[in-house]
């Protein structure tokens, strides 16, 4: 009996509770806040428990740790807010004919913006837009898409452009290690090890460099203004200021690449020089001087280690023109140790000139010149030496500067022409003795 008593002052309480949820038209009420932001205050909530919010038209169950949606479609549907606990991560959507847009806020701050006419605005507080799985940022300015992309970055506002400041890395790695500013790098792995040596890490080093093509610009210890487009372009270099490579694994490998110019598919490709000039594939592959220039595909310095050269073409060229005749710089202002040419007939006269077809001419028309090892014997036999007019490249082939021949003629012309000259003295006073004896000879006639 005192359990019915129980049961029924039970049954009484309930009633009594939960008639003034009841209306009309419903079977079950359930308990019921206003907005979303009050479930946060529902006190010792248990599992299981069921809450209506009447702004967002929907229910909501405890799971034990977080209220959930039970039903997510008519949150769509009605809903303009999809919001955190403590409301201050949110998606908010607004609607009406001149305000549609979503919002998208983290820690209390309005991050994103979408509206209908694609405009994609980031309200990021550093001015910076990151995209892609462990990307990681610090600096301003930025824009970085991609996995890996400026993951290890360094600001610091304090170096002139700041470290991580006005950069773009698009691309799996790109911008990697960047210790640099206003930098751009665009594919896999360009511009990934961006990062000044000890010595080198102040300013106006590791800035201003556009970086395009996979591997590009891979890493660079003291790069400054460089401008590298293709796959792995620049990839290798520890200095490079000022420099451009264009083409796939132009100035790939560089100790040293300052004021250089690599245009095609594996120009300078392995190099320690500066103010270096190579267009065409494969042009200057190797080169350790400084101030060389090489146009033509293959086209290949004379001596690697030498500086100030300069080659048009490879070693299958024939033909070579110009419309108008060469000019050599020939002033004063850029000669010293002067002196008279010390031979002239005396080389001349051992020369031996020949007319040949070059082997890799087409149409087998001859040339004229002189075979080089036989000029190497000449010169020995007449004991000079450090003539600039021979030269050997690394492969061991001679070269000859023709051009050294005119003055070298001219000296022989003007030996020739004081033998000439007391020649004629000797004849002309023959001549007069001879006159002489006439005479004489007529005057002893009987």
């Amino acid at each position: 009996m005192k359990n019915v008593k129980h049961l029924l002052f039970f049954l009484i309480i309930f009633s009594l509770k939960s008639i003034a949820q009841f209306s009309s038209d419903q079977l079950l009420s359930l308990q019921r806040v206003s907005n979303f932001n009050e479930l946060g205050l529902v006190s010792n909530p248990y599992n299981g428990n069921l809450i209506y919010v009447d702004s967002q038209n929907t229910t909501y169950q405890f799971t034990g740790l977080n209220w959930e949606i039970i039903d997510a479609d008519i949150l769509l549907i009605s809903t303009t807010e999809l919001v955190d606990i403590d409301s201050d991560t949110k998606i908010e959507v607004h609607d009406g004919n001149d305000n549609d847009e979503i919002n998208f806020h983290t820690k209390g701050v309005n991050v994103l913006m979408i509206d209908t006419l694609g405009k994609f605005q980031v309200n990021s507080p550093k001015t910076s837009i990151l995209i892609g799985n462990e990307a990681a940022i610090e600096g301003k300015r930025n824009l970085v898409i991609g996995r890996g992309a400026f993951k290890e970055n360094i600001y610091d506002s304090h170096i002139y452009d700041g470290y991580g400041d006005g950069c773009i890395a698009v691309g799996f790695n790109s911008l990697h290690q960047n210790q640099g500013g206003t930098n751009l790098g665009i594919g896999s792995n360009t511009l990934q090890d961006n990062l000044p040596n000890s010595s080198a890490a102040i300013v106006g080093t590791n800035f201003r460099n556009d970086a395009i093509g996979h591997n590009s610009h891979y890493s660079c210890t003291e790069c400054y203004e460089c401008v590298s487009l293709g796959e792995s372009s620049f990839k290798k270099n520890t200095t490079g200021e000022f420099s451009t490579a264009v083409g796939s694994r132009s100035l790939f490998n560089n100790i040293s690449a300052e004021f250089s110019v690599a245009l095609g598919y594996q120009s300078a490709f392995r190099s320690n020089s500066d103010k270096a000039l190579a267009i065409g594939a494969f042009a200057m592959v190797h080169n350790n001087g400084i101030n060389n220039n090489v146009i033509g595909y293959y086209a290949q310095l004379a001596n690697a280690n030498n500086s100030n050269q300069v080659r048009i073409g490879n070693t299958d060229i024939t033909h070579a023109a110009v419309q108008v005749a060469w000019s050599i710089s020939s002033d004063l202002y850029w000669k010293e140790k002067v002196r008279d040419l010390p031979y002239g007939m005396n080389l001349i006269s051992k020369l031996r000139p020949v007319d040949y077809v070059r082997k890799n001419s087409t149409i087998k028309t001859r040339e004229v010149g002189f075979i080089a090892q036989e000029l190497v014997k000449v010169l020995e036999e007449i004991g000079f030496d450090d003539q600039g007019f021979l030269t050997q490249t690394d492969q061991g082939h001679y070269e000859v500067r023709y051009n050294d021949f005119i003055p070298i003629a001219i000296k022989g012309i003007q030996e020739q022409q004081v033998q000439l000259e007391k020649q004629q003295a000797q004849i002309d006073e023959l001549k007069a003795n001879y006159q002489q004896l006439i005479e004489r000879f007529e005057q002893l006639k009987p």
